[in-house]
């Protein structure tokens, strides 16, 4: 699949990413769970690790992303700062307040709000469960 170039922020400012080929996440090969062993262990002779448990590639899809239906427990408001469009932080300000997250962002948009790290920050209040 194509990732378009785009720019990824850092501590020390925006990186330019160019465009580049990647395989989806399912075509990358098999992912194991991470281990680890003391320097002792490893300086054995012969030494060898065969790994037994291989991580499931959909659970790395679904279970990364706060997204609705998602039972907050603790936070009931959340200040954070306009996201750009498609982006997975998205997922989460939709999971907090629902789909009036569109009208907040248009009326953003209509007020030309600044986005991203340095931008506008808002404040939401959680949308409660009927």
């Amino acid at each position: 699949m194509w990732v378009p170039a785009h720019y990824r922020w850092t501590p020390a400012g925006y990186v330019f990413i160019d465009g580049y080929w990647d395989l989806p996440l399912d075509g990358r090969g098999v992912l194991f769970a991470p281990v680890a062993f003391s320097p002792a262990y490893l300086a054995r002779p012969a030494f060898v690790y065969t790994p037994v448990y291989v991580v499931p590639p959909q659970p790395l899809v679904t279970s990364l992303f706060i997204r609705r239906p998602y039972d907050w427990r603790v936070v009931d408001v959340l200040l954070t700062n306009f996201h750009l469009p498609r982006t997975t932080l998205l997922l989460m300000i939709d999971a907090f307040v629902g789909p009036r997250w569109r009208d907040l962002y248009a009326t953003a948009l209509a007020e030309q709000y600044r986005f991203l790290s340095f931008g506008d920050a808002m404040l939401l209040q959680r949308e409660w469960a009927a």
